[in-house]
């Protein structure tokens, strides 16, 4: 039985709009190495489905990370995200310490909690925990926050965020000096079944942050009056 997943539907412009591929190289990819199989339209132009895209947005990735087409094509997609996942994380323990929310961003969407979690952690060492909440994880879970309120962030790619940042966060503050191992492992479980995500707008995690620096709801400190 086809799933809504296997549907052809997409032409090849918004295949190359959602992989960030060319529409040359996608027809390249297929016709060298077969790295999809499009169907067509009655006109014989090219349909591609959900997973005709996101295997192509996981092969761009691969490459992306320094890979040849060549290597990776021939991978089960489940094989290869876990490739790329191994790769994202590898180079997140790698990057300088100057933050880039928008890699941070595109490791949430893309579920990559380890990768997500290094990047954070090397964050928070560099700026120190005050610093890491305010320009850091607080810019970032209300890029998330405002994502999901307009329907292009789902709760379980917030709740990975949310879930990271809780972490580093938790771990600078009791000063320990071993990180939680494994990445979102158990979150991914949790949120791709449909769990309850904290209502996917990063509010939890940011009451975490406000506890954690000692502040209150409104932002001052615990105990402030006035």
């Amino acid at each position: 039985m086809t799933t809504d997943f296997e549907v052809p539907r997409h032409p090849i412009g918004v295949a190359a709009e959602r992989t960030g591929l060319t529409a040359d190289v996608i027809r390249a990819w297929e016709r060298r190495y077969g790295a999809v199989e499009p169907d067509r339209d009655e006109s014989g132009q090219r349909l591609y489905s959900d997973a005709d895209v996101e295997r192509l947005r996981l092969l761009h990735r691969a490459t992306e990370g320094g890979r040849s087409i060549g290597q990776v094509v021939d991978l089960p997609s489940e094989a290869l995200a876990e490739l790329v996942r191994g790769d994202e994380t590898a180079r997140a323990e790698l990057r300088p310490a100057g933050v880039d929310l928008d890699y941070l961003f595109s490791l949430a969407v893309s579920l990559n909690g380890p990768a997500l979690e290094a990047s954070l952690r090397r964050a928070v060492l560099a700026q120190g925990l005050a610093s890491f909440a305010e320009t850091v994880a607080a810019p970032l879970l209300r890029r998330l926050g405002e994502g999901w309120h307009a329907g292009e962030v789902t709760p379980a790619q917030e709740h990975v965020a949310s879930a990271a940042i809780t972490r580093v966060l938790t771990a600078a503050r009791d000063g320990r000096r071993r990180w939680p191992a494994g990445g979102d492992r158990h979150v991914h479980g949790r949120a791709s079944r449909g769990g309850r995500t904290d209502g996917g707008s990063g509010r939890g995690a940011g009451r975490v942050a406000g506890r954690l620096l000692g502040r209150g709801p409104s932002g001052g400190r615990a105990g402030d009056r006035g």
